[in-house]
């Protein structure tokens, strides 16, 4: 059911801001990954995962809430769960609790992508849907490139060290939740058209356009997820004045990245979402085998060309991710449980793919691993190929 009313640009731009917790909890935090490992005797690893393994589990928990109540609802609260946990992370002084409130803090942030997700599918036609998300995608790739330079400031500038990247967590759920309480209250939620958890997911078993679009939203996003984990390593290895090196060299491979983004979303009005997605397709495949071929044997030399071959590499996930998202969108009648579904995946290919570079290196990741672990998310990206064009 699309409502006959219009969004006004403070609910887009409040749900625009809501759409950025997920992005800025990761790459706020990530340049302080080695001085958070200093602190406490668990190592970081554990608690990142713990925070992905939380919002996994939210995906599931807030799919079924919304089933019940609206979106607006499990905003609020889910807000109020982020405050406390974001409060708990400022004043925590044990590795057990810093772990428990990030898998918390992980938990509260999964219900903003299903919020947004929900209320775009109901107020949206097709072409305001494509460029809503567009437009996310877009500020997400803004997030990436700069989170890393605030974070870093963060944890080099303040007296309270690296737990000032929660205060401003706080301070900007704070504003959000502000703006959200005068904006969204009147926004109306038709929750008669979400499906139950078993309908939707016999819905996608059996649905083919649904089911395949999924895969490859999930897959893309999963995969952007485990390169920003390596490229962190990588860089933090062969570069060592850490987090500099880390903020300056996201930079300007996200500035990259939004440059060919932004051409990809222009591209986007002009042709099939279709042919776009299978453009991306074929080039992340070109690209990551070129990088596998160039970093095996890495010089810094080659930093330049990875640093351009990584740009094309997440510009591509991220098309990927744009397109088949809007389709299954566009597709399917039920939006409740796609992003649970799709969260829940990203989860469970991030780990994946985290395991099988496990395998290849036990202190650190080299760049051979690194080139190694893309030519595998190829081989998925090129098993998306083949099912999505089997329309």
């Amino acid at each position: 059911m699309k409502f006959c009313i219009v969004l006004s640009r403070m609910q887009y731009f409040v749900m625009y801001m809501i759409s950025l917790y997920t992005p800025l909890s990761i790459f706020l935090y990530l340049p302080n990954i080695q001085v958070i490992h200093n602190t406490f005797t668990t190592s970081a690893g554990m608690e990142f995962t713990l925070f992905l393994y939380g919002a996994s589990f939210g995906y599931i928990c807030w799919g079924l809430f919304i089933q019940n109540y609206d979106s607006v609802k499990a905003l609020y609260l889910s807000q109020l769960i982020l405050i406390c946990a974001l409060i708990g992370n400022m004043r925590v002084t044990t590795s057990f609790w810093f772990c428990i409130f990030r898998f918390i803090q992980g938990f509260a942030i999964s219900a903003s992508r299903i919020v947004y997700t929900n209320l775009f599918k109901q107020f949206l036609n097709d072409v305001e849907l494509q460029m809503a998300i567009g437009n996310i995608m877009l500020l997400r790739v803004v997030i990436l490139a700069t989170a890393p330079f605030i974070g870093s400031i963060i944890g080099k500038k303040l007296i309270v060290g690296w737990k000032g990247i929660f205060v401003f967590q706080l301070v900007y759920v704070l504003l959000t939740f502000i703006l959200a309480l005068r904006y969204l209250r009147d926004v109306p939620d038709d929750t008669t058209q979400y499906l139950s958890f078993i309908t939707y997911y016999k819905q996608f078993f059996y649905d083919h356009l649904t089911s395949k679009f999924t895969l490859a939203n999930s897959l893309s996003e999963g995969a952007i997820g485990v390169i920003s984990a390596l490229l962190t390593i990588l860089i933090s290895k062969y570069y060592k004045i850490f987090p500099y090196a880390f903020s300056s060299t996201m930079f300007i491979i996200m500035s990259n990245v939004a440059i060919l983004l932004y051409i990809n979303i222009i591209l986007s009005k002009k042709t099939s979402l279709q042919k776009l997605l299978n453009y991306n397709l074929v080039q992340y495949w070109f690209f990551s085998v070129l990088l596998f071929l160039i970093s095996y044997n890495f010089h810094p030399l080659h930093y330049v060309i990875t640093i351009w071959f990584v740009s094309i590499l997440i510009s591509s996930l991220l098309v990927i991710a744009f397109c088949s998202n809007v389709c299954v969108l566009q597709y399917t009648t039920a939006s409740n449980y796609l992003s649970t579904f799709i969260g829940v995946s990203e989860v469970v290919v991030g780990s994946l793919m985290t395991l099988v570079s496990s395998f290849f290196s036990v202190n650190n990741i080299t760049s051979f691993t690194f080139s190694l672990v893309l030519l595998f998310l190829a081989v998925f990206m090129i098993y998306v190929y083949l099912v999505v064009n089997d329309v």
